[in-house]
């Protein structure tokens, strides 16, 4: 292809047209490319002459001339008038439909005209017989640009000499003689045919040469060499010019649509004057038409070209690409999607547990087996609903399995105690009864991610006992003080109530948790149950969430135990559980030895003994494995900058597990291993191999943060600081900018805790990097929250209540608390990095 003379047809169509107004497709000179640009005085003056000049002007005024001459409203006007008239509104109309699309779809089509244009020269530079000569095609063009750039200054002198121009008439037809609007006439006589002539010259030089590139991309017989396979190559350019096309086709395709309905609506009106206006019209006023088919006979080439073409195109084949003997290049190109609320099918193998959602921190996860979820990037919320038996495909329908005889004599106050079932949406309470869920609409969560706590235990497949006595138990008997009650339900029930929202109404009793440990821990044969939620996502494509209760037989940790985050009493007790005689003393929380009114203290203590087993149960595991991920961390920060993803899974779980610590209680020695010392490697090695948001390093932070004694806090070692500094300055977030914000944020309060020298008060204001109350848009404010760590090398002094930072002079970003550490820190470094604001 004759490169230099199709830059030469744009080189006149810019010089000559590109003046006082521009569309988005501008074409650039120095680069040698088509760019889109917005948002430029220029672009807004072409907006308007396209839609007041082109769209309400023109095509409106033209329009009302002539109903005029059909319903005689208005003066008559000579035929050649007229003919003259339905010329200007068929091709108005065109340039008003075109300049449209250019604003719809240009930004894409350039993006793909630009990258063929690429492949093209590469095409060029391989092939080995390529001619020089230059294409005649391109030499018209230049001259069909040049010409068109004249034509708008003998349409304008036409249109004010022979009133050829709509404008006049219309103004008659109303009888304006204001000043204003015969200005404004004047304005579009000149603006309208200049906007036309480039809209005509644009469409004829983007498409003839989209078209040369396109045909010369499919010649592949010159690239070839006895070197490579003899498809390789073809297969390739044709796959290529594929996904190019996908960015042509819209706008392009528009194009020629236009074109042809141009073409056809001129070509019956000129058959309609050469037959009945040859008396009127002068014989030159006849040459265009055999002008333009010579023209249209050359830009399509010979006869010989159609059939080489033809038969390329045929032999190419739809086949796999193969990467032996080849380069391949993948071009990734935006395109808007739209598609219905659909589901996604994800399976979860587990009794308890946290369900994951599909963009869960944006990657698959290996323990979630569903296939492909793709959703937008500014989805905002997921809609939980439980899927029906027609849903389901043959399997059960999603329920929870609710104990028939505990507390629901009034729904507000239903307690998710051990012996249900239970799911909680994200940012929403636990649900306990399938009615929680609303079979039609489901439960909509605006919390991300997205994710759904599961507790699914099995324990209802076996009979509570005495469930005859209390089916038979009257109503003035049945009070929670179990007073003249059968022995067997004072013995195995803490209280009882009367259903009288049923007909009849009965008795319903609350069992004692230790008459449901027994029962969760006995073995037996139990049945497999089958549970679906579909989750509907807003604006994404995928299947049905599936969840599934396994078979199982021993049944442990399966209870969700209370929020022990009061602050310890003084009281100190043994745990048991610790299997070292050198195991932490810990203190008992206040909601063991002061638990609510309606909270049992044997299930307080119970819940208590069960979270620190699960604890402890995590901490040993993760004390095997640290030293494997720390050995590690060179590797990993001078090779490539971040361990590998596949390996991050176990130690997320483990970092999980360990944040699930009880609250508030003084770290000691476990088995010969220090509670604080591990905490802060898990830490460190997070960060150190993983440096950007993800939730095993966010539950850790949030609980040194929250969740930790300040006494623990001012244990904590310089080195351990140091990294919560770097997390704290830390700006870049990939994986969630508004969580990853939220981690620097709880990383700068443990360094604020330890150099704060004011006691604490008694209950922390807790902060967590999810708060429920950020959907209502506010956040509680703390101490730390706007003030500042010292930017200097290795320095820890914080900001006061009274005292700040003085700012650098120069960039006003960093902040130091004395000239040392400003001295130290701009021969470290920061000289090269200290720009002022805006540079």
């Amino acid at each position: 292809m004759d490169h230099a003379g199709m830059f030469t047809a744009f080189d006149v169509y810019a010089r000559q047209m590109q003046h006082f107004t521009e569309p988005p497709i501008q074409w650039c000179t120095s680069k040698k490319k088509f760019n889109f640009a917005t948002g430029q005085f220029k672009n807004y003056l072409w907006y308007f002459n396209t839609f007041a000049g082109f769209g309400l002007c023109t095509v409106g005024g033209l329009v009302v001339i002539l109903l005029s001459q059909l319903f005689k409203f208005y003066k008559d006007l000579h035929a050649a008038y007229v003919f003259m008239f339905v010329v200007q509104l068929s091709t108005s109309a065109a340039g008003f439909a075109v300049n449209v699309e250019m604003i719809l779809y240009g930004e894409d089509c350039v993006k793909g005209w630009n990258a063929l244009l690429g492949m093209d020269k590469i095409l060029q530079s391989r092939a080995r017989h390529h001619s020089l000569r230059k294409s005649r095609v391109w030499q018209i063009l230049t001259i069909f640009s040049w010409a068109f750039s004249t034509y708008p200054i003998v349409f304008t002198l036409a249109g004010i000499y022979f009133q050829f121009d709509p404008y006049y008439h219309i103004l008659s037809m109303l009888n304006v003689t204001h000043p204003a609007p015969h200005i404004f006439r004047f304005y579009l006589i000149f603006t309208a045919p200049a906007e036309l002539c480039r809209f005509i010259s644009f469409m004829v030089l983007f498409s003839i040469s989209t078209l040369h590139m396109l045909r010369d991309a499919l010649f592949t017989e010159q690239n070839r060499s006895p070197f490579r396979i003899s498809g390789t190559l073809a297969e390739w350019q044709y796959r290529q010019v594929q996904i190019l096309v996908v960015n042509l086709e819209t706008y392009i395709g528009n194009i020629c649509l236009v074109a042809q309905g141009l073409g056809l609506a001129n070509g019956v009106l000129c058959n309609f004057v050469t037959l009945k206006f040859y008396a009127t019209l002068p014989i030159w006023f006849y040459v265009i038409f055999p002008s333009i088919a010579v023209m249209i006979l050359v830009v399509i080439h010979s006869k010989q070209g159609r059939k080489k073409s033809s038969r390329v195109v045929k032999s190419l084949k739809s086949v796999t690409i193969s990467p032996m003997l080849a380069e391949y290049k993948f071009f990734v190109y935006k395109r808007c999607t739209k598609a219905p609320n659909k589901s996604c099918l994800q399976y979860f193998n587990a009794n308890h547990g946290i369900v994951k959602s599909f963009d869960f921190p944006t990657q698959q996860q290996s323990s979630q087996r569903y296939t492909v979820c793709v959703g937008g990037s500014d989805t905002k919320s997921i809609t939980w609903r439980p899927c029906s038996a027609k849903e389901t495909k043959g399997q059960n329908p999603f329920s929870i399995v609710t104990n028939p005889y505990g507390p629901s004599s009034n729904p507000d106050l239903w307690i998710c105690r051990p012996d249900r079932d239970w799911v909680q949406v994200n940012g929403d309470n636990q649900m306990c009864k399938s009615d929680d869920f609303e079979q039609n609409f489901g439960i909509e969560s605006y919390f991300v991610p997205f994710l759904l706590n599961v507790n699914f235990n099995e324990i209802e497949n076996q009979d509570l006992p005495c469930l005859e006595q209390i089916s038979q138990v009257p109503e003035p008997l049945c009070t929670p003080d179990l007073t003249n009650l059968p022995v067997c339900i004072i013995a195995n029930y803490d209280q009882c109530f009367w259903n009288s929202a049923e007909t009849p109404g009965f008795c319903e009793c609350d069992p004692k948790p230790s008459v449901l440990i027994g029962l969760e821990r006995e073995e037996g044969k139990v049945q497999k149950q089958k549970f679906r939620l579909q989750t509907p996502i807003n604006g994404m494509w995928g299947k049905v969430r599936h969840f599934q209760q396994i078979n199982s037989t021993v049944f442990k940790n399966r209870t969700l135990c209370p929020d022990t985050s009061h602050i310890a009493s003084r009281q100190q007790v043994g745990i048991p559980f610790l299997d070292s005689p050198v195991g932490t003393a810990l203190e008992v929380p206040d909601i063991i030895l002061k638990p609510p009114s309606n909270l049992n203290p044997d299930y307080a203590k119970v819940c208590f003994d069960m979270k620190m087993e699960t604890y402890t149960t995590f901490f040993i595991d993760f004390h095997a494995i640290i030293a494997n991920y720390e050995s590690a961390i060179a590797n990993a920060i001078n090779e490539t900058g971040a361990f590998g993803i596949v390996y991050k899974d176990k130690f997320e779980n483990l970092l999980i597990g360990l944040a699930d610590r009880p609250k508030n209680l003084k770290m000691g020695v476990v088995q010969d291993i220090d509670e604080l010392t591990t905490f802060c490697r898990a830490v460190t090695a997070g960060w150190l191999l993983w440096p950007d948001y993800w939730l095993g390093l966010q539950k850790i932070v949030d609980y040194l943060a929250n969740d930790v004694v300040i006494e623990d806090v001012k244990r904590m070692d310089r080195e351990f600081l140091l990294i919560l500094k770097k997390i704290a300055t830390h700006e870049e977030w990939p994986n969630d900018p508004v969580l990853g914000a939220g981690i620097a944020s709880q990383a700068k309060k443990i360094v604020f805790r330890y150099k704060s020298t004011t006691p604490e008060d008694k209950e922390l204001l807790h902060v967590k990097t999810m708060p429920t109350v950020w959907s209502a848009g506010v956040t509680p404010k703390e101490d730390h929250v706007g003030k500042r760590i010292c930017d200097g090398v290795d320095c820890l002094e914080v900001e006061g209540k009274t005292a700040t930072f003085s700012r650098c002079g120069k960039c006003r970003k960093v902040a130091y608390h004395s000239k040392e550490c400003q001295g130290r820190a701009w021969k470290s470094g920061h000289r090269r990095e200290c720009k002022p604001p805006g540079k």
